[in-house]
């Protein structure tokens, strides 16, 4: 199945060639998968804009830690999400990280997925999930008990 998506990905990218670049728009779903080989076609021929921050000259951040009351991870919508701040409020210590090109800072997943997929301009509204990340070993990150969770078992 993965290599009919990235056969599928390949050909989108090589017959769209044509096509006006447009601005990454709001988010596909990723249950739809035309929609996905479409947009992430976009992405490699061209036709669609993504964020291509150089990690060794990055623009001002528009957000810091001393913003947030909770440590955890935040991406920074001023840098079109592909910039993430991690915030240790423990420690004090801060950091960030670029995630590749063609993809950006899923809030919502915390992790970097292609852009076409993520809502940057949502992110802020899920920005208390980073309170989850510190609830224990049997809730999820969206708050919800881990069924059969049992916090004493070893891997």
């Amino acid at each position: 199945m993965k290599a009919v998506l990235v056969i599928a990905v390949i050909l989108a990218a090589s017959v769209s060639g044509g096509e006006i670049r447009q601005k990454r728009q709001a988010a596909v779903n990723r249950d739809d998968t035309e929609a996905m080989i479409e947009m992430i076609g976009g992405l490699f021929n061209g036709t669609i804009d993504y964020p291509k921050y150089d990690p060794n000259n990055l623009p001002e951040f528009t957000i810091s830690c001393e913003d947030f009351g909770t440590g955890g991870f935040y991406a920074d919508p001023g840098l079109e999400c592909q910039v993430v701040l991690h915030c240790d409020k423990d420690t004090g210590i801060s950091g960030y990280h670029v995630c590749p090109n063609m993809t950006v800072f899923d809030q919502f997943l915390f992790t970097c997925s292609w852009a076409p997929t993520v809502d940057c301009a949502g992110a802020t509204s899920y920005y208390a999930l980073n309170e989850n990340l510190h609830q224990g070993p049997c809730i999820d990150i969206w708050g919800n008990q881990v069924p059969n969770c049992d916090p004493n078992q070893k891997k």
